[in-house]
């Protein structure tokens, strides 16, 4: 059968040469547009981030970008993670990316994610498996697929062909493309023992769309994958070897992810590709950017950025299995194999995968240096029921690679904590990951409870570093406040010059704005080598943290700027309210102290704390919905109705029954209405139903008005139930009832859309509205297919005024 992927590769542009999008070279990589054609970014660090995601889109202004994602985990067997494919899918339509790739890999088992590249057992079984899965994210995202062949350290299991035979069979069947990568392919030929060229001569090179070069490290005898040197000239020569073969491949890039050197050096690298490029193919005229210039935003500092040896965003529930027990040390058998038991060999692709990863959660870690030599004996974190045939030195170094992760990314977020204790700083992370065993869904949390643990388990500390949790409290608010969202896109430069401003308008505060109270000056501690003394011990402070070009700012509060902000956050009191609340009386009669306050509003606007000055509504005019209605009665559809009606033209339907249950002003309406739908329309307020009566009159009998509770209303059968901003809104105690009723009402094939509040929100206090995580919406939808599913965070502007944290869930899906 003629090769479909084939044919659209003979479409696909030539890219050129390009480098890896990250943190330590954005800037050079602006500077140096000319000398670059593309960039690859990984997406799973821009996703659920406004801020992020338009960052990235200056980028795209400039270059063409391809995504390179690290967490699908195809050749695992759980169910691939529909939220990694809606994300790959809403990346691929917003830049218009030429193809998007993976590894052909199994990343986690069991739902446990190892943020790493494992690799699979080559048998028939893992070839239809990945192959299947393959297909079918090719076609969802709607963009050619690409896998990357891996670099691995373990010996290869038993299967039923070489690596070179399994990587043509799983390309073939799933009729998708290669991403190879040179520096992989060299490092398994030294660990391994193989041909590199003769390799190169078995693949299918016609279907390469991309290559990746990269350098490597030596341990010894073991050569590691770190992304942390400059390209080897076998590299290169493997690099020269495939275009002359096979000249039609898309594009080259180099990946650097650690190490980084001058910019000039890696310059010298990408003008060495363009020189091998030009020998065998065209040169490379640059192409667009694939974003408009108005969708520009400045060039500032991009998020923390990562890399293929740590998965940010995959999910993890823990970093090892139980609780600790004796340690566990291997022994050899007469054939010199380490192994932990006698349990037969995996055969089948679970029972391979499930024991691998065992293994690799168990293992200690070592460098490759030691692992190889022959006195070396594995050692565990705890006793486990091994198995034969697997190669448990390799598992050190697996796990020496996750220890060295998680060790970095500690000292990123607690640098000055780790300076303090750095004599003990190997000991402590070993208790704190494999005793203490801290809970946690991406690598970026992983130190959540890290002050929790020194309080309690390093009490010898608190002697002569009294100040440790608070230091460690304190770079941890930094961390996680930097990696939320900056609004200051949102906010107004104010002056406050006039006395009727005072009295008749509120600062509006800004709701990223998180305050803590120490004792110590631990922002001072975590800057320099500051001696702490009884002087500056014991005295309370308060510091807000402000988000700030993907970084946090600090700005250190008087007794007073903290009370006003926490007075503030009701958006209640006007500024001379709040200046009442904070002077007594007869301060209140001096001209100098309401100049002095004046003075410290206008510095609190000034750093971002209060980031608008709003007059106070005449509220009994209208109500606060009719004032909402009426703020939004021109907007467009909300963009899951938008989606949902996609789905269904796709599927061949255009039009049906459907149910929109807050109907509000009628904007989700009145677009169901044009498009041909009938609409049974829901809603309490006697206000939204008024506005539909207009729409009635031209609807020619499509729209039925129910004034009712959500609850109790008797809902017809639809093929769509759309409830935008309107669930939250039920008590949590009857939201069973509804939620029961509203999949009743549901045709098998119909669809719901519509929005759920997550428990970051700011309105997640109030008892009378219900809030959902993540796993609660999965459980809620295990009887649909979920076509998407966006989890955001960050600034809500209000309808009726102000800006609120928001948390939400965008969903549609399929009833079963």
């Amino acid at each position: 059968m003629p090769s479909e992927f084939l044919k659209v590769k003979s479409q696909l542009p030539m890219l050129g040469i390009g480098i890896g999008l990250r943190n330590e070279i954005c800037r050079d990589i602006m500077q140096n547009e000319r000398e670059i054609d593309f960039l690859e970014f990984v997406p799973e660090n821009y996703s659920r981030n406004i801020v992020s995601t338009n960052w990235l889109s200056d980028y795209a202004e400039r270059f063409c970008l391809v995504p390179h994602s690290v967490s699908l985990s195809i050749g695992s067997v759980d169910p691939l993670d529909s939220s990694i494919l809606m994300m790959e899918r809403e990346f691929a339509r917003l830049f218009d990316v030429p193809w998007w790739s993976d590894h052909l890999c199994f990343s986690g088992v069991g739902g446990e994610s190892g943020h790493d590249l494992f690799p699979l057992i080559w048998t028939e079984e893992a070839v239809k498996h990945v192959s299947e899965r393959a297909k079918r994210v090719q076609d969802y995202v709607e963009k050619p697929f690409a896998l990357e062949n891996i670099p691995y350290y373990t010996r290869a299991p038993k299967g039923d062909f070489d690596e070179a035979e399994f990587i043509t069979r799983v390309l073939e069947e799933a009729d998708c493309g290669l991403l190879l990568d040179l520096n992989n392919l060299l490092v398994n030929s030294l660990n391994h023992n193989f041909d590199p060229f003769a390799f190169l001569d078995r693949i299918p090179l016609e279907r390469v769309v991309q290559i990746h070069m990269a350098g490597h490290t030596k341990f010894g005898k073991r050569i590691v994958d770190t992304h942390g040197a400059a390209l080897s000239d076998k590299v290169y020569e493997l690099f020269d070897y495939t275009l002359k073969k096979h000249p039609q491949v898309n594009s080259v890039m180099i990946e650097r992810d650690q190490m980084f050197p001058s910019f000039n050096e890696l310059l010298c690298e990408l003008r060495k590709l363009r020189e091998i490029w030009n020998k065998h193919q065209s040169p490379i005229v640059k192409k667009d950017g694939t974003v408009s210039s108005e969708d520009r935003v400045p060039g500032v500092l991009p998020p923390k950025l990562v890399s293929e040896m740590a998965n940010l965003d995959s999910v993890t529930h823990n970093i090892s299995l139980e609780e600790p027990s004796r340690e566990a040390t291997a022994s050899e058998d007469e054939a010199g194999n380490t192994s932990l038991g006698a349990a037969e060999e995996p055969h089948q692709l679970s029972e391979y995968q499930m024991n691998w990863f065992t293994h690799w959660k168990n293992s200690k870690g070592y460098t490759p240096d030691k692992v190889d030599n022959k006195n070396f004996r594995p050692k565990f974190a705890r006793s486990f029921v091994g198995s034969k045939n697997m190669d448990l030195r390799a598992f050190s170094i697996y796990a020496w690679l996750r220890d060295s992760n998680l060790d970095a990314l500690m000292q990123a977020i607690f640098p000055a904590t780790f300076r303090l204790i750095q004599s003990k700083w190997a000991e402590i992370l070993e208790r704190y990951f494999y005793d203490f065993n801290p809970p946690f869904y991406s690598l970026t949390d992983c130190g959540d409870h890290f002050p929790e643990f020194l309080s309690k388990h390093y009490l010898q500390f608190t002697k002569t570093h009294p100040h440790l949790k608070e230091l460690a409290d304190f770079e941890l608010t930094t961390w996680k406040v930097g990696r939320t969202h900056e609004i200051t896109d949102l906010s107004d430069e104010v002056y406050l010059g006039n006395a009727d401003q005072i009295k008749n308008c509120r600062p509006v505060i800004n709701p990223e704005v998180v305050v803590r109270e120490f004792t110590y000056p631990v922002h001072l501690m975590a800057q320099s080598n500051f001696a702490l003394n009884a002087e500056t011990a014991g005295k309370k402070i308060y510091i807000a943290f402000l988000p700030h070009r993907f970084s946090s700012t600090e700005v250190t509060l008087s007794d007073t700027a903290a009370s006003l902000i926490e007075q503030t956050r009701p958006g209640k009191l006007s500024y001379s309210q709040l200046i009442a609340s904070v002077l007594t009386p007869e301060k209140r009669q001096s001209p100098n102290e309401i100049a002095a306050m004046i003075e410290l509003f206008q510095r609190m606007h000034e750093s971002k704390i209060f980031i608008s000055c709003e007059r106070f509504r005449d509220i009994p005019v209208k109500t606060g919905w009719e004032i909402y209605y009426e703020s939004v009665k021109d907007e467009e559809p909300h963009s899951t109705l938008m989606r949902a009606i996609g789905f269904f033209k796709e599927s061949g339907v255009n039009a049906g029954q459907a149910i929109d249950l807050g109907s509000g002003a009628g904007r989700d309406t009145k677009f169901l209405l044009n498009a041909g739908w009938k609409v049974f329309s829901v809603d309490s307020s006697g206000e939204s139903l008024k506005r539909l009566e207009a729409l009635d009159e031209s609807t020619s009998g499509s729209l039925t008005c129910c004034l009712a509770d959500f609850v109790e209303v008797q809902l017809p059968q639809a093929d769509l139930v759309n409830a935008s901003l309107s669930l939250p809104f039920c008590e949590p105690d009857r939201f069973s009832d509804l939620w029961n009723n509203i999949c009743t009402s549901l045709k098998s094939g119909g669809r719901f859309s519509g929005h759920f509040f997550g428990r970051n929100d700011d309105w997640a206090s109030n008892s009378k509205m219900t809030f959902h995580d993540r796993k609660e919406l999965e459980s809620m939808f295990s009887d649909f297919v979920v076509e998407w599913l966006e989890e955001v965070e960050g600034p809500m502007p209000l309808a009726s005024g102000g800006i609120k944290h928001g948390h939400w869930f965008e969903v549609v899906s399929r009833k079963k």
